[in-house]
């Protein structure tokens, strides 16, 4: 609130001079039905009939004139309030009741707002894993999109989640980091996310039936990607190179290609694993 007295007393002023200008009209309107009347009998001139239809006309443009100042004069006393455009949570203040605040040169901030009953979460994804989704999409129905929904893990562990709805895509790629800029709204009735919080977005957008899973700590790394240990039937140990993608319940990875579903692989002692080496599988 910003000093609201002046203009406070503005509005009663012209709240005031409305009332006055009604009474004048509702006076101004009998007297001269009054006339009309009584020239019909000729007690009264024809020019005194028309002086008192001139003095209504004069003031109904005084009551117009009278309600435009009164809604000039709310308007001012209007910008001496700021209100909240939404429900939410807000900062502490800034200033105290009575200090002086100078906008003039730059916007000052008095207190932040936070419209925290809806979330927003917004990630990128690179420019090949977009045109993977769109080729997947347009494979799998004739028309391309994005999903709807996407899955937000909040926590260490990744396993509260929640279903947000896509909402934005940007129309271009950013050239600097070869992303697309992507939001999903999230409601948040009982306020437990909070403006600026890291979390893990999952994006589905098509389904694998039988898909391949293997241990993801059973993943090897080296220069030329990521391998596995593959078992043959003769328990003997072969580097493979494989394809992975995504993680399923923070244990298991997905496998694209380098593993058939009959194939065995080996799981612990990966330290002293070799290949060509031969090993006896526990199971």
């Amino acid at each position: 609130m910003i000093e609201p007295d002046t203009y406070q007393d503005n509005v009663t002023q012209t709240e005031a001079a409305l009332k006055t200008a009604k009474a004048q009209l509702d006076y101004a309107r009998s007297n001269y039905e009054r006339m009309k009347e009584a020239a019909k009998s000729g007690a009264v001139s024809q020019i005194q009939v028309l002086q008192a239809e001139s003095t209504t006309r004069e003031m109904e443009a005084s009551v117009r004139n009278a309600e435009a100042e009164l809604n000039t004069a709310r308007t001012n006393l209007s910008y001496c309030y700021i209100r909240a455009p939404f429900d939410g949570k807000i900062t502490r203040a800034s200033y105290d009741i009575g200090n002086y605040i100078n906008g003039a040169v730059q916007p000052v901030t008095l207190a932040t707002l936070y419209k925290d009953d809806l979330m927003y979460a917004n990630f990128n994804i690179e420019d090949n894993q977009f045109m993977k989704m769109m080729i997947t999409a347009s494979q799998n129905d004739s028309t391309v999109r994005l999903p709807e929904e996407v899955i937000v893990h909040l926590g260490q562990s990744g396993r509260q989640n929640y279903t947000g709805r896509l909402d934005y895509l940007s129309p271009n790629v950013d050239l600097s980091t070869g992303t697309l800029n992507v939001r999903a709204n999230l409601d948040n009735p009982h306020g437990e996310l909070k403006s600026g919080l890291y979390v893990t977005i999952t994006l589905p957008y098509s389904e694998k039936k039988d898909a391949i899973l293997v241990r993801d700590a059973s993943i090897g790394t080296d220069q030329l990607g990521k391998f596995l240990y593959i078992v043959n039937d003769s328990n003997i140990v072969r580097y493979r190179h494989i394809e992975p993608e995504q993680l399923v319940d923070d244990t298991l990875r997905q496998i694209v290609s380098g593993l058939e579903p009959n194939e065995r692989y080996a799981t612990t002692a990966l330290l002293k694993v070799r290949d060509g080496i031969t090993i006896k599988p526990i199971n």
